[in-house]
């Protein structure tokens, strides 16, 4: 499936007003393949769009890169509906999140939702693809799905996910987690089930494990 340059539809959205540079229209048009072999989808943007991830602009550059080259982009470890969400943040320089089709409960992380494995996929993305606003529209796109008891379990499971693909988490995103679990700690606002999910974080160990013992001390 060819999609046409320039942001594609999909369950995500570009936000707020736009100021567009209309010569980064004039520049090469690359095709992107996402997705593994057999289950691959295409989509075209302009080169200048993509430059503004220093990954991308390095791939564009045909004295370095075979990218460069073949004006194709290959990446079969991205599913389709991030590269989306990626396309949408690069032509629109802001993204969030439409629930639409979005609250189905997935199996890769028990209780978490498909718009919470999104979530936790478009920010492992923006961190590879060097693009720090993006991380933070993900972290105000999280924040807002994450009010009441009924979340709290959700919260930890995308912390836990994001945590474990970046081991080397930073700041912002610690910063969040912090923040939040000192606010569920101190409206005592964790469901049971969230509880669970806390207790087991902090015997896994590691970096998650202490931020969340050093935000329940606060």
């Amino acid at each position: 499936m060819m999609c046409t340059p320039g942001p594609p539809q999909s369950n995500v959205k570009a936000k707020g007003q736009v100021t567009v540079k209309y010569n980064d229209f004039e520049t090469p048009i690359f095709t992107l393949i996402a997705g593994p072999e057999g289950v691959t989808k295409t989509y075209t943007a302009h080169q200048g769009f993509l430059a503004k991830s220093p990954v991308f602009k390095k791939m564009c550059q045909a004295e370095s890169f075979k990218e460069g080259e073949t004006f194709q982009i290959r990446l079969p470890e991205d599913k389709p509906r991030v590269v989306e969400a990626i396309l949408d943040f690069l032509y629109a320089d802001s993204w969030e999140l439409s629930d639409e089709g979005c609250c189905v409960i997935v199996d890769a992380f028990d209780g978490m939702t498909d718009m919470a494995e999104l979530l936790v996929d478009v920010y492992v993305a923006a961190d590879k693809f060097q693009l720090p606003d993006l991380k933070n529209d993900v972290i105000e796109e999280m924040r807002g799905t994450i009010d009441g008891k009924d979340r709290s379990a959700e919260f930890l499971y995308m912390a836990k996910a994001v945590y474990a693909s970046l081991p080397e988490c930073e700041d912002p995103f610690r910063d969040f987690v912090k923040a939040t679990v000192s606010a569920y700690e101190r409206l005592r606002d964790w469901s049971p089930k969230a509880r669970e999910v806390f207790e087991g974080c902090i015997v896994d160990g590691g970096l998650l494990a202490l931020d969340l013992h050093n935000a329940r001390c606060k």
